[in-house]
């Protein structure tokens, strides 16, 4: 399962994980202290969630441009978006714990 994910080899799984783990933990850092701080950081992990979930949903539906929604109906093409931004935001929250996982259990094993 990771192969298809993540790249075939775990050298290649911890090269495609290792920036986006990093730069999803200081997004989710600065939306935590906006929130703390009274400010909408909610957003913010918002956006950290569609890093992850973007591309599986591209290659899954074959979407390649958000226009492709809007080519037919107007009002049908609003409604696949919405849609497509819940489907998005809830992939990409599991393959950022599926990819959290994975790196951790990467690191662990060239640690040894």
């Amino acid at each position: 399962m990771f192969q298809r994910l993540f790249g075939n080899t775990p050298e290649e799984q911890l090269t495609y994980l290792q920036p986006r783990i990093l730069l999803t933990a200081l997004i989710i850092v600065v939306g935590l202290l906006a929130m703390l701080f009274g400010g909408s950081g909610d957003w913010i992990i918002v956006i950290a969630a569609y890093v992850w979930g973007w591309n599986f949903l591209k290659n899954w539906f074959g979407f390649t441009t958000i226009g492709a929604f809007f080519s037919g109906n107007i009002a049908i093409g609003v409604v696949l978006f919405v849609v497509y931004l819940i489907v998005g935001y809830v992939i990409g929250l599991i393959m950022f714990l599926i990819g959290a996982v994975r790196y951790i259990q990467l690191r662990l094993m060239f640690k040894r």
